[in-house]
């Protein structure tokens, strides 16, 4: 009995083990490609979206965030703290250092949580559940609406209407770990000790949220954003908690970039209106910015002089062969994947690409690497870069 107890116990080790070494493996292959610098057709702002501090449930203080903020070089943070935006009211919204930081909300509703953006006030009021006189409000604030990670296993948006909200999160970084098993969460943490990029293992194609989200766009404009959602903060009981996954290595996982009309201005007001402007117009792209650094990808539209940038429209002429652009900053092993309606049609591995265009419809791209995976080292597509549409007409 004790032979066997022992054989088995030594067995479920070895399979632990086994199991182990292949994640760790994989991880290991899910390092940030070295990627080529461009020169940029348009000016771009590059940052982190919906980030909570002390005043909220995370575990920084505002210096905190700008600090790592600054070490990654980000051009912008949107703060969201939960309900409430008290951060402006303390004039923390300019510039630290180089990083702007704009102050935003995450409201909580009976359906779920908005984002607000850009709004001069805050709109959180206990058990809202009017969500089509919140996103009014907040639109008619100056601000922008998002629906907040859709997909969350324990605060999802509850209704399939998003009552006009102007955009939604397609990917929450915060979210991504939570519909993993305990063993990949468990391999991931063992990595990030171990200096590897634990948290890339726990990225996943965000299929549901795509798929709402080009339903949406069937019928009316939605912006697409990706978000940090970071907390720097794990409860582990009562006030305890462990300051994991930091702000810094959330700045690192996930990008957000707003292409601008001119370069970013100096003057913190006139900053955050591009900023914001860009963000409401959908002149915008994410990438997970730990599988390689996305500066350089553009998609835009063309119409012989005509140029038209994401969430616009491109019109079908009879003089001028209308055609979409892109162009990705690596020259091998990726995939442009064109779609046009929710269905996946052209593709190319080229990092350089023409489109044309010969059928109405809602054309974005997202740009997938080929990456090796154990233990046969076939190759896996992972998601790197998501754009908004161009519309065509």
């Amino acid at each position: 009995m004790r032979k066997t107890l022992r054989f088995i116990l030594l067995s479920v080790a070895i399979l632990f083990v086994l199991e182990f070494v292949r994640g760790t493996i994989d991880i290991f292959l899910l390092r940030a490609w070295s990627t080529k610098s461009t020169s940029l057709k348009f000016p771009i702002a590059r940052g982190a979206i919906h980030v909570h501090s002390k005043y909220s449930d995370g575990s920084g203080s505002i210096a905190e965030i700008m600090e790592a903020a600054e070490r990654c070089s980000l051009d912008f943070v949107i703060l969201t703290d939960h309900n409430n935006i008290q951060a402006k009211l303390d004039s923390a919204e300019r510039f630290w250092g180089r990083t702007l930081l704009i102050v935003g909300e995450e409201i909580s509703t009976n359906t779920g949580h908005v984002l607000s953006i850009g709004a001069q006030r805050s709109h959180y009021a206990p058990g809202l559940s009017d969500i089509p006189r919140l996103v009014q409000d907040i639109h008619s604030d100056s601000g922008f609406a998002f629906i907040a990670h859709p997909d969350h296993p324990r605060i999802r948006w509850k209704s399939p209407e998003f009552f006009g909200a102007g955009g939604m999160e397609i990917i929450n970084a915060d979210s991504e770990w939570r519909n993993d098993s305990l063993r990949e969460v468990i391999d991931a943490l063992i990595a990030e000790l171990i200096g590897l990029p634990g948290m890339n293992y726990l990225l996943d194609e965000p299929v549901e949220n795509v798929r709402r989200w080009d339903d949406e766009l069937r019928t009316r404009r939605v912006v697409g954003i990706g978000s940090v959602d970071a907390h720097a903060r794990i409860k582990l009981g009562g006030e305890r908690h462990i300051a994991f996954p930091s702000y810094q290595k959330m700045f690192e996982l996930l990008s957000s970039f707003v292409i601008l009309q001119d370069r970013l201005s100096i003057d913190p007001h006139l900053a955050r209106r591009h900023i914001i402007d860009g963000l409401k117009a959908g002149r915008a792209f994410f990438a997970l910015q730990s599988l390689g650094d996305a500066t350089g990808f553009e998609f835009y539209g063309e119409a012989g002089s005509e140029i038209v940038l994401p969430q616009d429209t491109l019109f079908l002429n009879a003089l001028a062969e209308p055609a979409l652009r892109v162009r990705v900053p690596a020259d091998k092993n990726i995939v442009v994947q064109l779609y046009r309606n929710g269905v996946a049609t052209e593709s190319t591995n080229a990092p350089e690409s023409r489109f044309a265009v010969r059928e109405t419809g809602v054309y974005r791209v997202i740009v997938f690497q080929e990456r090796l995976q154990s233990p046969w080292f076939s190759r896996r597509r992972a998601p790197w870069i998501f754009s908004n549409p161009i519309r065509v007409n």
